[in-house]
């Protein structure tokens, strides 16, 4: 797959500022950590948001939400830490606050007056104009996702569960949202 700011458009489905400055966070990662092979180097990114430049993220630097190697930690923030995960270097980069996102008017939604100047902006300004860029060191344990785990059966829904994510109560599997059905309240706090 191409890993290019065309390829992200097209899995997110349209141009957008946030989407941009996740394509040029990622970009920048790559850059300042020496990676040019993503098969070879395995890298993480913490999110600092979950809005359209995770996206981009995920095209460009390999960190899905299945393998686990994106943690999305909604701040609300436009702030994306690449990890190298061989040696912990590390790279955060903070969208400036000159570039501040306008919020989309719903009536001219995809057209919103300055989207295009300021996508343009973020693709192509220095970096340094960009972001706020710091390098740091960071030790990270990713949390086990997309890992083949057993399967069992929700007593409640019948349907198929994680092994690691099922609750038990009473010696019966139950799903999330039946073991939060079933289990006993008073005065409002399960017991």
């Amino acid at each position: 797959m191409e890993r290019t700011w065309e390829t992200c458009i097209a899995f997110h489905g349209h141009p957008c500022p946030v989407l941009a400055t996740g394509y040029r966070a990622s970009v920048e990662a790559l850059r300042i950590l020496h990676i040019t092979d993503l098969h070879r180097e395995k890298l993480a990114c913490i999110a600092e948001n979950q809005v359209c430049g995770v996206d981009a993220v995920q095209i460009m630097l390999n960190c899905t939400l299945a393998k686990g190697n994106i943690i999305i930690r909604n701040h609300g923030k436009q702030v994306y830490t690449v990890i190298r995960l061989s040696d912990g270097k590390a790279v955060r980069l903070s969208l400036r606050n000159e570039l501040a996102l306008p919020w989309p008017d719903p009536d001219v939604w995809p057209e919103n007056a300055g989207w295009e100047e300021l996508t343009d902006t973020i693709l192509h300004a220095p970096a340094e104009q960009v972001f706020k860029i710091t390098e740091e060191s960071i030790s990270l344990e990713l949390p086990l996702v997309g890992h083949v785990f057993q399967y069992k059966t929700c007593s409640g829904c019948g349907e198929l569960i994680s092994e690691y994510a099922a609750h038990i109560q009473n010696g019966k599997c139950y799903c999330m949202d039946c073991y939060h059905a079933e289990r006993p309240k008073l005065n409002g706090v399960y017991l």
